[in-house]
C-alpha cells in the first residue's frame, strides 16, 4: 500500500507537467487518494484542472476532469483525510 506522502510526491510531479499544484486539501475515493489542483497563480478552477487521484495499492497516477461523470461523481462521494494534510509547496 503507498503512503499518503509518496502518493502526494507522485500527484504533485503529474500536476508540475501539467502546469498546475497541489492545492494542499487530499481525499480519500474508494482505494485511491484524490489530489485536488489549483493554477500556478493560485486560482481555484473547477474545469480544465484535473483532480490527480493515485492507487493506494499500485500507485498508479490517472486524472479527471470536470465535467465528466466520473468527475462528478468524486466531487459528491470523496471525503476528506482526518486531521487534512500537511501542505508542503509542490514546485
Amino acid at each position: 500500500m503507498i503512503d499518503i506522502a509518496d502518493a502526494r510526491n507522485k500527484a504533485a510531479k503529474l500536476a508540475k507537467r501539467r502546469c498546475c499544484k497541489l492545492n494542499g486539501k487530499a481525499y480519500r475515493y474508494g482505494g485511491e487518494w484524490v489530489f485536488s489542483t489549483i493554477d500556478l497563480s493560485g486560482r481555484v478552477v473547477e474545469r480544465n484542472l484535473p483532480d490527480i487521484l493515485v492507487d493506494m495499492g499500485t500507485g498508479k497516477v490517472r486524472e479527471v476532469y470536470l465535467p465528466s461523470e466520473e468527475g462528478f461523481r468524486i466531487l459528491n462521494e470523496k471525503t476528506p483525510i482526518e486531521g487534512g494534510l500537511v501542505t508542503v509547496d509542490s514546485d
